[in-house]
């Protein structure tokens, strides 16, 4: 017991000789964050996610005193599997999705509509032991078709002079944001990051030699017996 208390005594008489020994340093990502509580914390971006770091600070206890009873030592405490507390986390926004109307298969000089569909959605982790949220919006838009930027919106009309297969992809940039739940507000970080979806491919073809523009009466349904005269 003796050798217990004097440990406690040194340990605290070297971190009292330490320059602002009152806090401890928080890890940090960047300079744009803010405190909560005991937890401080920062974000960032990298262009294709977001990271979000923080760290506790903490004060030191004053000179422990001896206790008046001998206190029975407590059997340390084995978890089945260790807890990792993160100091710091990263994620990514979900990747676009392309929406049109038609097949894949496009007539030449036929005109299609070509929709973005992403939206505002929310990543959850823990920061440490703090419920965090990192919300991503789609703030521009941008489509390459063969390679080859064509457009900034989020819908897009276009047209094919000539036969063969395209291959149309969507780049989106979002907005981030983050907070600690039920401890701070949203903290914008500045910059965007970018996701781009899969690639859609689609042909391009001419009106089929068996199909006409003009329009004939059959008895069948064509779609119950494609055999039938004139279908």
């Amino acid at each position: 017991e003796k050798f217990l208390l004097s440990s406690v005594i040194c340990f605290a008489l070297v971190f009292q000789g330490v320059s602002n020994p009152s806090i401890a340093e928080a890890a940090s990502c960047s300079g744009i964050g803010g405190q909560s509580g005991r937890l401080k914390h920062s974000g960032q971006l990298n262009g294709i996610s977001a990271k979000v770091c923080g760290n506790e600070i903490w004060k030191l206890v004053g000179k422990p005193s001896k206790p008046s009873k001998p206190v029975k030592p407590l059997k340390p405490f084995k978890p089945k599997s260790p807890v990792k507390w993160n100091k710091e986390f990263s994620v990514v926004p979900d990747r676009p999705k392309i929406s049109y109307l038609g097949s894949k298969t496009i007539l030449v000089n036929q005109e299609i509509s070509l929709n973005s569909l992403a939206v505002k959605h929310t990543r959850n982790r823990m920061l440490l032991w703090y419920p965090t949220q990192v919300r991503f919006k789609p703030e521009k838009s941008a489509w390459f078709i063969d390679g080859t930027h064509v457009a900034a919106a989020t819908q897009v009309l276009y047209r094919w002079g000539e036969t063969g297969s395209h291959l149309v992809r969507l780049r989106v940039s979002y907005s981030v944001k983050y907070r600690i739940v039920g401890r701070s507000s949203w903290l914008v970080l500045p910059g965007l990051v970018n996701s781009e979806s899969a690639p859609l491919l689609l042909a391009v073809d001419t009106l089929p030699a068996n199909k006409s523009e003009f329009v004939s009466l059959v008895h069948w349904n064509c779609f119950q017996k494609s055999t039938a005269l004139g279908c």
